[in-house]
């Protein structure tokens, strides 16, 4: 009598179990994550439950949400307005709200980098095993990568055994890693963004050798096909990048000598021109980050070539470091439009140039 009651309780967890992943998946079809979607209907009841969250009750709120299969009587309608009010806490509703009180304070316990870390071997965890489910403070770590508004860098699971070895590598050594030092890679392949992106950075450090460099990006220009060009794996692009609704504004900022922009669609900068024919953008805003960090972009051709530091008194060696990457990129754009079609860069670091 006793199995078989043990049995009953455990096929139930399972069930409930396979429930919650189905919610996720079912949510996921009906609403993508970063969709546009209309919060206002939902903003009540999720500031309501922020305000738990924001008071230090996380796990609490946090299990609440985790303990919600979907029930059977419910209408396609009931599953739809569910699946938004799910994605708005942690989507525009979430971020309306931090305009008000700043980030999650729990959240703020450690860096960017640590959650995106965190994020990166929990998600693995669950797509390597697929019987196990989030615990709630795992499902914490969820909410602080939604705040940040970060993107997971595109590096393959490992095996469950080092998933699961508390001495597994950081994802940013991971990332570090997949990173191929040459000056000959292919032109256009992941590992010459990169390396255009490591001469940047390498050329922004002067005597004291530290870079003023932080993290950067390169996107297109084309407002029909906006991408970014630099891998996500890559270790230059930090745990928040710009996304599709950043574009337009970059551009529009690039085109008219300067204006607002955004990063992760949540922080904001101020740019105006800088040296060295850059445009010189300043963070502002409730969500700014500590220190207020500093954007500098400048065209080339197809294209725009960012870089941000936390250095104020280095901001004038970052954009001569962007400059002359946007010049690389900018010859090797004229050079491919006169069909030379491999034109090698030189990206040997120039310092003290």
């Amino acid at each position: 009598m006793k199995l078989l009651l043990f049995a009953s309780i455990l096929c139930c967890a399972i069930s409930l179990g396979f429930g919650l992943r189905a919610t996720s998946l079912q949510c996921l079809k009906r609403v993508p994550s970063w969709s546009e979607i209309n919060c206002q209907p939902h903003k009540e009841k999720v500031f309501a439950t922020l305000d738990n969250v924001w008071a230090g009750n996380e796990i609490e709120e946090i299990g609440k949400w985790l303990n919600n299969p979907i029930p059977p009587e419910w209408t396609e309608q009931d599953l739809m307005d569910y699946c938004l009010y799910r994605e708005c806490r942690v989507n525009q509703a979430m971020v309306d709200y931090m305009n008000l009180h700043g980030y999650p304070p729990y959240c703020m316990e450690q860096s960017p980098e640590e959650w995106i870390n965190d994020r990166y071997w929990v998600r693995c965890k669950v797509r390597v095993n697929k019987t196990i489910e989030l615990t709630p403070k795992e499902f914490s770590v969820y909410f602080c990568f939604k705040a940040y508004h970060q993107q997971q860098p595109t590096i393959p699971c490992p095996s469950f055994e080092e998933i699961m070895n508390p001495n597994h590598p950081r994802i940013q050594e991971m990332q570090k890693a997949k990173e191929v030092i040459t000056d000959d890679a292919e032109p256009e392949s992941e590992q010459w963004w990169v390396g255009l992106m490591r001469y940047i950075s390498q050329n922004s450090a002067e005597k004291d050798h530290v870079p003023a460099f932080h993290y950067g990006w390169i996107i297109n220009m084309d407002e029909n096909d906006y991408k970014h060009m630099v891998p996500l794996w890559s270790p230059y692009q930090g745990p928040t990048v710009p996304v599709r609704r950043d574009f337009p504004r970059i551009v529009a900022a690039a085109k008219n000598d300067g204006g607002d922009i955004t990063l992760g669609d949540y922080r904001h900068f101020h740019c105006a021109p800088g040296s060295h024919g850059c445009l010189r953008c300043e963070e502002f805003g409730p969500l700014a980050m500590y220190p207020r960090e500093t954007i500098v972009l400048k065209p080339t051709i197809k294209h725009i070539v960012m870089a941000m530091t936390q250095h104020k008194h280095k901001v004038r060696q970052l954009e001569r470091a962007v400059w002359k990457g946007a010049g690389k990129l900018k010859s090797h754009e004229y050079a491919h439009s006169i069909g030379k079609s491999h034109v090698g860069l030189d990206l040997s670091a120039s310092l003290g140039e």
